[in-house]
């Protein structure tokens, strides 16, 4: 009788953990409808929208032949060869490159600009961001 009045108990409180785990994810769930909500207010409420977004190197990288120089080693050497020849094998690895002893303040700043002229004009747009531009305009 003892060990069977233990077991109700415990399932007793295994169910209140389990009612209570299915509030919190239903008030979490209302929560990011809530914010959806608000967020798509503003943004439709606004006059202009600055959307900020990475490359898109990693959701489509074998589209951008040639340019892919966040993730493909080949690709980086021939836009950056004299990073190559410091020990960088990506755009991915020159993130911490400000903090890179080894290299002098101009070597830096050729690859910084280099870099946002070639992502800016020079290289391919791949087409998840074509795809999210069109959804935007």
């Amino acid at each position: 009788e003892l060990a069977q009045k233990a077991q109700a108990e415990m399932k007793a409180l295994e169910a209140a953990a389990a009612e209570r785990a299915a509030r919190r994810e239903e008030q979490e769930r209302l929560a990011r409808e809530g914010d959806i909500l608000a967020a798509s207010k503003w943004i439709s409420e606004a006059t202009h929208v600055l959307i900020c977004a990475g490359s898109g190197s990693r959701s489509a990288p074998l589209e951008v032949s040639g340019d892919c120089v966040f993730t493909n080693e080949s690709d980086f050497a021939k836009h950056y060869p004299w990073l190559v020849q410091q020990g960088y094998k990506s755009a991915r690895h020159c993130l911490d490159l400000a903090d890179d002893e080894k290299l002098s303040l101009d070597e830096k700043w050729r690859f910084w600009s280099l870099h946002a002229r070639n992502a800016c004009r020079d290289f391919s747009v791949n087409s998840k961001c074509t795809q999210l531009l069109r959804q935007i305009v």
